[in-house]
């Protein structure tokens, strides 16, 4: 049993995770970002405990400018650094990956519409309750099982 975590760091980001169970077959569970710092740290604990796992993390592309401001960059900053820490204080193994990778190959790439990733992730996992919150999280999470990039 293996289980793969996606994060899509930011406010309207999420957390999700998809467990390789031999007896029950996949599972996959979605979480929107929750908003304490304490909250987030109790779901990363939680998520360790499900030994063997990995994760791969959105590297967030930020320049200042266009629809996002110093205050929204600086916040998605934070968060990201924020997640950072916490994998590593778990002792999750990690890689941070650039949008347009996982995009690509999750065969997504939105062009901004997260009606498109949203669609994608909902044909790859029918039966969950996918929001665009955490469609980006679910496809990354897909992504790092199908690629294995955070166990090389």
């Amino acid at each position: 049993m293996k289980t793969f975590v996606g994060i899509d760091p930011g406010k309207s980001g999420g957390i999700a995770t998809i467990t390789d169970n031999e007896a029950s077959g996949v599972m996959a569970t979605v979480h929107g970002m929750p908003a304490d710092p304490r909250d987030l740290w109790g779901l990363i604990v939680a998520i360790s405990r499900c030994a063997p796992v990995e994760a791969v993390i959105e590297k967030p592309f930020v320049h200042v400018g266009g629809k996002m401001g110093p205050q929204s960059a600086f916040n998605f900053g934070g968060s990201f650094f924020t997640l950072r820490a916490f994998l590593i204080a778990a002792d999750i193994p990690f890689e941070e990956v650039p949008p347009q990778h996982w995009m690509t190959a999750m065969e997504c790439m939105t062009g901004g519409d997260k009606n498109v990733s949203k669609r994608r992730a909902e044909e790859l996992f029918p039966g969950l309750h996918i929001t665009h919150a955490t469609a980006d999280a679910l496809l990354i999470a897909a992504f790092c099982r199908q690629s294995g990039i955070a166990s090389r």
